[in-house]
């Protein structure tokens, strides 16, 4: 696979179709989809890259409930979409850029997931492709504007009326991804741990444990409002390490 390189040191990744051979369902509408929109949650072969500089789809809101759908139905792998928008930025903003065959076969549940044929085969690979395609692009076209997708829960906070934002599917994500690649997030962890810990704290076991002695509701509404900021300072500690790792594999002109 050869990936296009972009400023921030991010890489989109490009597919042509090969030509060979929970929490969701209990939660109301997702608000967030990188830019700050609306957006609502959904009720083999190997491909291979095409050639120099395609061009790239949008992902659209109707890819994303696609996606949704698809991956609520699968029920292995990440099966849930705003786990996957979790697990797919820690791996767009993390020290490494990693290939998607190491990571693709988490997502749909194993390297021979089952398909019904090439062409439903294909067509997921896409739409995660796609998904993750688009958090790149909000990440390089304005860090400042980018929102995870959390869940709005039914019940409603009792002092202000409003619906309670559920976090902790984007944050399980999160985590699942900077595992794939545990030895390059060392850096952050030993110089930067709190950027960690409003992700850590809605997305681990002892998380939770530290939520329910601190009383969930004082510290949801304390921490949940930071994971944003500590996603977007994550992407900007990162930066000098893609963009040096860049110019390292640039090929030099004689």
């Amino acid at each position: 696979m050869r990936p296009r390189a972009r400023s921030g040191g991010l890489r989109t990744f490009a597919w042509s179709v090969s030509t060979r051979g929970s929490g969701a369902a209990s939660h109301a509408p997702t608000i967030g989809r990188c830019s700050g929109s609306v957006a609502t949650a959904g009720s083999g072969a190997s491909p291979h890259l095409v050639n120099d500089l395609p061009t790239l789809n949008a992902f659209t809101e109707e890819d994303f409930e696609t996606l949704s759908d698809w991956l609520l139905r699968r029920g292995k792998g990440i099966f849930d979409i705003v786990e996957l928008e979790g697990f797919l930025t820690a791996i767009v903003i993390g020290p490494n850029t990693l290939q998607p065959t190491l990571w693709l076969p988490k997502v749909r549940g194993g390297k021979a997931g089952r398909f019904k044929d090439l062409e439903e085969f294909n067509r997921f690979v896409q739409l995660v492709m796609g998904f993750y395609n688009d958090i790149v692009f909000a990440f390089e076209g304005d860090p400042r504007r980018f929102q995870p997708t959390f869940y709005r829960s039914k019940a409603r906070d009792p002092k202000t009326g409003r619906r309670i934002i559920i976090v902790d599917e984007w944050c399980v994500g999160f985590l699942k991804g900077m595992r794939l690649d545990a030895p390059g997030w060392k850096p952050l962890k030993r110089e930067r741990p709190e950027l960690l810990k409003p992700i850590e704290l809605f997305g681990t076991r002892a998380g939770w444990a530290e939520l329910e002695a601190g009383g969930e509701v004082k510290m949801h509404a304390t921490w949940s409002r930071r994971i944003a900021p500590a996603v977007r300072d994550i992407y900007a500690y990162w930066l000098p390490y893609r963009r040096q790792a860049l110019a390292a594999n640039r090929p030099r002109r004689h």
